[in-house]
C-alpha cells in the first residue's frame, strides 16, 4: 500500500513558492505526488511492483480533484457521500470512476 497524506504535488509546490508556474524542464521527472509516490515504492520494493495493491489518499485540497472524488462517490449505486469512516469506499480500476481518480492522482497539475 501507498498512502499520501496531505501531499502537493511539486508542480503546485513550485506555483506557491516560485510565484509562478514551473515550465516542463524545471521539474522534467517530478511534477505529481503520484511521481513522488512511485520514487518511494521503488525505493522500497523495486524488485516486485506489481504487488501495489492499494493507494491510500488522504486530506485532498485541490478543488479540481475534490469535485472528481464527489463525482466518483455520486456514481456508485447508491451514491455516497465522502463522509465515510474507515476503510472508506474502494474503487475498481475497472470503473471510469477508478480510473478517473487514479489518473487524476497522475496528472494534477497547478
Amino acid at each position: 500500500m501507498i498512502a499520501l497524506m496531505n501531499a502537493q504535488a511539486p508542480a503546485f509546490c513550485a506555483l506557491t513558492v516560485w510565484g509562478r508556474k514551473p515550465v516542463t524542464d524545471e521539474l522534467p521527472h517530478i511534477r505529481s505526488a503520484s511521481d513522488i509516490a512511485w520514487g518511494m515504492w521503488n525505493r522500497a520494493g523495486a524488485s516486485d511492483l506489481k504487488n501495489i495493491k492499494y493507494l491510500l489518499v488522504t486530506q485532498i485540497i485541490n478543488p479540481t480533484t475534490r469535485e472528481l472524488v464527489t463525482k466518483a462517490y455520486q456514481s456508485l449505486n447508491p451514491p455516497q457521500s465522502q463522509d465515510k469512516i474507515w476503510p472508506g469506499i474502494e474503487f475498481s480500476m475497472e470503473t471510469q470512476s477508478g480510473q478517473a481518480l487514479l489518473g487524476m492522482l497522475c496528472a494534477i497539475e497547478p
